[in-house]
């Protein structure tokens, strides 16, 4: 099942390719404008300089870099989910989706966040309790580690949901989304944050290439 809804998902994009480019070709081109020009902008004559003196310029590129992405988010899921003709002008311009967007996704960052911190401190407090973190702290420290990562990650996936509904306009609250993906928690897992993690991985391996050369 998940090698099919991968093919599915990569069958998907292939299929818009076209409609992708159109939309994402103005946000790519800023974004690799932002990166060839932000690290030159701390150099003078090949010596860095201080933050504060371009902290002006880092945190615009940064927060212009935020805006760019949630473009990008918005208008692939558009396209793919409802087949949106969107040009390479309509996709930069500011809407109302763009802005709910941007403010659910901090706001599961944030909820995402506090469970992740809540889970650490339950699960170190359980070792603490059952005497076993003085005696091997190191692994107890790995474990609980491991354990919040993997259950903040499958609270994320089932979390983010709620943002390709946003992306078409359609109405999801959070509570929804735990309903609509209560069977598929490892689904959920996989094609939200393991499945996208892989491909962005390869993206941003071919993109630091290109990036390296045109520097």
């Amino acid at each position: 099942m998940y090698g099919k809804l991968m093919n599915e998902a990569l069958k998907s994009i292939i299929d818009n390719k076209n409609a992708l480019f159109k939309a994402l070709l103005i946000p790519t081109l800023v974004l690799v404008g932002i990166d060839i020009f932000l690290p030159s902008s701390f150099l003078s004559n090949g010596e860095k300089i201080n933050f504060e003196d371009n902290k002006f310029i880092f945190i615009s590129f940064i927060i212009l870099s935020i805006i760019l992405n949630i473009v990008m988010a918005v208008s692939v899921h558009r396209i793919i989910l409802i087949k949106d003709d969107i040009s390479s002008l309509e996709a930069i311009m500011p809407t109302q989706t763009l802005l709910k967007f941007f403010l659910k996704s901090v706001w599961i960052g944030l909820l995402t966040g506090l469970i992740f911190g809540i889970l650490i401190a339950i699960f170190l407090l359980i070792s603490i309790v059952t005497e076993q973190f003085t005696q091997n702290k190191f692994l107890v420290g790995v474990i609980s580690y491991f354990l919040s990562a993997l259950l903040t990650m499958i609270a994320f996936s089932r979390f983010s949901m709620v943002l390709p509904a946003t992306a078409i306009d359609e109405k999801m609250s959070i509570l929804d989304a735990l309903a609509f993906t209560k069977n598929y928690k490892l689904l959920s897992l996989f094609m939200v944050t393991i499945f996208p993690t892989i491909i962005a991985i390869l993206i941003a391996l071919v993109y630091g290439l290109i990036i390296g050369f045109l520097t």
